[in-house]
């Protein structure tokens, strides 16, 4: 991404969701379509309060007509670490989410557990008042193991079953080594049906992660079994949140929970989703470019596949 306000997008997904598909046609040789963005300034914090004049759609060099444009309130599950790892610093994990979900009004959000086995412990709900005597009522078991893994698939699957146009899984973890026992592929594949981005904020030691961010991009060696371990989960997560683009944020103290759920919230309420005016194209994928009108910003987005419910 440039700082010029102006990026390209490519495909969102694996299968190809990048490109919405028509939902209404306004005018003869044209079609209705939609893509989810937002913008940061120089500093990199989010700007809010944005309207469809304020970004500027192009496919295949073609500027389109904007719209219309409103937040973004697509469904999120969270999923939290209940692991003997976790135990230590679970106050302040679980005080974090509560924070997080209190601000997130409006959206559908989902609670799940990951310690000993993936559980889903409150459904897709936007009662604020659920979410947090539910978060409240969590413990980190004491000989939980992870299977956070098991998780992200059951949250993927929950969310594929909502038909939403795009997702949120965001996985709050204390960095235990997973037991779930499932390949990238049985991991990517839900998640990409899904339309679903991943978002990690992991806590774990700089003595193994450290490894990860060598010069040369690879991994040093060694014979610590746990260590490597580890180190496959990590970059199994990070493959998943990039594929998708969310991100992946690695942590090495408590306070970090805080900071970077924060910071997500922050970008969620800067989201907005935008109606474009297009040419039709005959099911061929357009490139499309997405700009600002804004001097000295950067725009994310990704193209949706049909209108989201929100609207």
């Amino acid at each position: 991404m440039t700082r010029a306000g102006r990026i390209a997008l490519g495909a969102a997904f694996a299968v190809g969701a990048a490109i919405a598909s028509p939902t209404a046609t306004v005018r003869q040789g044209t079609l209705s379509r939609f893509v989810l963005a937002s913008i940061v300034d120089a500093e990199g914090q989010p700007v809010v309060g944005l309207t469809a004049d304020d970004f500027i759609v192009r496919e295949r060099g073609t500027a389109c007509d904007t719209l219309n444009a409103w937040p973004a309130q697509y469904p999120i599950a969270v999923l939290v670490d209940t692991t003997q790892a976790a135990r230590a610093d679970f106050i302040r994990l679980s005080m974090a989410i509560r924070q997080f979900v209190d601000r997130l009004s409006g959206r559908d959000i989902a609670l799940y557990t990951f310690g000993d086995r993936a559980t889903r412990v409150v459904d897709f709900t936007r009662d604020p008042a659920k979410l947090r005597r539910s978060v409240d009522g969590l413990f980190a078991r004491p000989d939980g193991e992870s299977h956070v893994l098991d998780a992200i698939i059951e949250a993927a699957k929950d969310l594929q079953k909502r038909e939403t146009a795009v997702g949120l899984i965001v996985v709050v973890s204390a960095g235990s080594n997973d037991q779930s026992s499932r390949s990238p592929r049985e991991v990517l594949e839900p998640v990409v049906a899904s339309r679903s981005i991943v978002h990690v904020v992991e806590m774990r030691t700089p003595r193994a992660s450290g490894r990860l961010n060598n010069p040369r991009g690879r991994r040093t060696a060694t014979t610590d079994r746990a260590a490597e371990a580890a180190l496959g989960l990590e970059e199994l997560l990070r493959a998943t949140a990039d594929r998708t683009r969310g991100r992946y944020d690695l942590i090495y103290s408590s306070s970090g929970y805080f900071s970077l759920l924060d910071d997500l919230q922050r970008q969620l309420a800067s989201e907005v989703v935008i109606e474009y005016l297009a040419p039709a194209n005959d099911g061929v994928r357009p490139q499309l470019q997405l700009g600002a009108r804004l001097p000295g910003v950067t725009v994310r987005g990704m193209g949706l596949d049909h209108a989201p419910r929100d609207r």
